[in-house]
């Protein structure tokens, strides 16, 4: 399977000697501030559901199909963090856990909005993912204690397990505002979700709040998350045009 993903993302790039002729090929680089969500399982009703920040770059390679339709492909890291985040205290323990890489495939149109200069570009994509982690012994976590000055007390610890899944997928849906800078370049601002199978990061967790008794919760990612990015693209089939 990843040999295949390999192949067809090598394929999309060198697509335009072979196939695409006069269209043109981009060559970007982008990145995202990401909220990674998790589904919260918590016996005591007291952990709040919030994404928590982390982020995304890397660089892309946009071949044209059409003036209006493209694909696309690259190579994205990704930061993942976890943490626990209660309703009673506006604080939050947040942790950077697991890195990895994405390899995307996008499928694409441009929606001309003025003068061929601003365009809506929405996307949809398929992300083969692999976690650098993977492998590592143990996890990770956090404890302590946090408070409010109302008297508001909450005890917690939680550990981290990342290593459950070597490789996974997610689907992508997103949506872009395009502008053509200096008749060449173009900059994107976008915001996708991506949506997950796999578990890759659980965490475990126990609190207790004003020394009450302690309760057990778990808080489980399947990758699934926002993110809202920049990203900067020049068209390199220039280059080989001119030299025609």
């Amino acid at each position: 399977m990843t040999r295949l993903i390999i192949l067809f993302a090598i394929t999309i790039v060198t697509a335009p000697i072979v196939t695409f002729g006069q269209n043109k090929t981009y060559f970007g680089i982008e990145a995202a501030v990401t909220g990674d969500i998790y589904k919260i399982n918590d016996n005591g009703g007291e952990i709040k559901k919030t994404p928590f920040i982390s982020g995304l770059w890397g660089i892309n390679i946009k071949q044209e199909i059409t003036n209006k339709f493209f694909l696309e492909t690259g190579l994205l890291r990704k930061y993942y963090s976890d943490g626990v985040n209660f309703k009673k205290i506006s604080s939050t323990s947040t942790n950077n856990e697991f890195n990895a890489w994405f390899i995307p495939v996008r499928f694409g149109a441009s929606i001309n909005l003025k003068k061929n200069k601003i365009f809506m570009v929405p996307v949809i994509g398929y992300n083969f993912c692999i976690n650098s982690n993977y492998g590592e012994v143990g996890g990770t976590g956090a404890s302590g204690f946090v408070g409010e000055s109302n008297g508001d007390k909450v005890t917690y610890s939680y550990t981290s397990n990342y290593n459950l899944a070597k490789t996974f997928s997610l689907l992508q849906t997103g949506i872009g505002i395009e502008f053509k800078l200096f008749k060449t370049a173009s900059l994107s601002f976008y915001s996708n979700y991506y949506f997950g199978f796999k578990k890759i990061n659980v965490l475990d967790i126990t609190y207790s709040i004003n020394n009450s008794n302690t309760q057990n919760a778990e808080a489980i990612s399947k990758s699934n998350m926002t993110s809202f990015g920049v990203q900067v693209k020049y068209p390199i089939s220039n280059f080989w045009a001119k030299s025609k």
